[in-house]
């Protein structure tokens, strides 16, 4: 048995030096309170206990305290201690990798784990990865988490839609559904990104793309050159955000109307009409009523953003919205856009 001095020097040597515990007697790794005393300093000394005291929940918790990842040298009975592995997912999810098949099993348990952070529900067992709550939670942090969710859900519409508006491609949900013309319109009617990864076949149908384009302009990128070349789809894009002239035809580029629609479009006054019209035709931009239109357009530009981050500004709204806002449409409500979206046929 060690004296008061002796544990005070071997404390004081822990402190400052890493290996010393390597070199331990048995009697002092075997010794409950003297590892106390060590792992209060050290959590991770836990690996030289004895495996006596590696199933003592007094010095694993403390040594978890102060270093989560203590849970792997712990016991096979205290990886399975729910209090304790809860505990130790709390301050660090990744640990529940070193918990037991039925703890990873446990609803709470991965719930905490994946509160901390989403990539831990790799390691959940398969049923909790068909979880639809746990799921949901993850995909609220990453739209990576579709890839670790079972087969069921990752064909779930919800899951897909929010997986996609996280900016990740749901691959396993559009490589089912690629062909059924109401889910891929929904999709479209959800993200501008949906178009990107959509068949052929749908980008070059008017209505898919008519309902992506009026979600967001930009996503006329991905429509066919049949459509980058239909007046009343590049209308309604450019309509919406003047920047989508850039994937318009030539011919569209080359076309008044089209042109001057992009430079008085709803997100117009959040960009200097010069960023627009660099994207139309050569005659076009050296045209005087398209010059005149777009030098009176910037003057409210200039006026709108000098003042001075005033929300309202002579009954105008200064105000920038949020470039991730999404339209969410059901997939029976797709026939019900504005009547103001109607193909029209006077600018042909």
């Amino acid at each position: 048995m060690l004296t008061f001095t002796e544990i005070n020097d071997l404390l004081l040597l822990v402190k400052f030096n890493r290996n010393i515990v390597e070199g331990l007697c048995d009697g002092v790794n075997n010794d409950k309170t003297m590892m106390m005393k060590i792992v209060e300093q050290k959590g991770g000394y836990i690996q030289q206990a004895s495996k006596e005291l590696c199933d003592d929940k007094e010095i694993v918790c403390t040594a978890i305290t102060n270093w989560p990842y203590a849970l792997q040298f712990a016991s096979n009975r205290l990886k399975n201690d729910k209090e304790m592995v809860l505990f130790a997912v709390t301050l660090d999810g990744y640990v529940i990798k070193d918990a037991s098949d039925e703890l990873k099993d446990d609803r709470e348990v991965v719930l905490a784990a994946v509160a901390e952070n989403w990539l831990r529900i790799q390691y959940a067992s398969s049923r909790l990865q068909n979880d639809r709550e746990i799921i949901l939670d993850c995909l609220a942090q990453a739209g990576e988490a579709y890839e670790y969710a079972s087969y069921e859900l990752k064909l779930d519409r919800e899951i897909a839609m929010i997986t996609l508006l996280k900016g990740y491609f749901p691959s396993e949900y559009f490589r089912k559904y690629e062909d059924d013309y109401k889910r891929m319109r929904a999709m479209a009617s959800t993200s501008s990104d949906a178009l990107a990864y959509l068949s052929d076949k749908f980008k070059n149908d008017p209505n898919i793309v008519r309902t992506a384009v009026q979600n967001n302009g930009l996503a006329l990128e991905y429509a066919s050159d049949v459509l980058k070349n239909d007046i009343n789809i590049v209308r309604i894009a450019v309509r919406y955000n003047g920047l989508a002239l850039e994937y318009a035809s030539d011919d569209l580029r080359d076309n008044r109307h089209i042109v001057s629609t992009a430079l008085k479009s709803i997100k117009c006054k959040y960009h200097p009409t010069s960023d627009i019209l660099k994207f139309a035709s050569e005659q076009l931009k050296n045209d005087p009523e398209i010059i005149a239109l777009s030098y009176e357009l910037e003057d409210d530009f200039i006026f709108m953003h000098d003042c001075n981050n005033q929300d309202i500004v002579f009954g105008h709204d200064c105000s920038v919205p949020d470039r991730t806002t999404i339209h969410y449409y059901e997939e029976d409500d797709l026939d019900t856009f504005s009547r103001n979206d109607e193909y029209e046929s006077e600018y042909e």
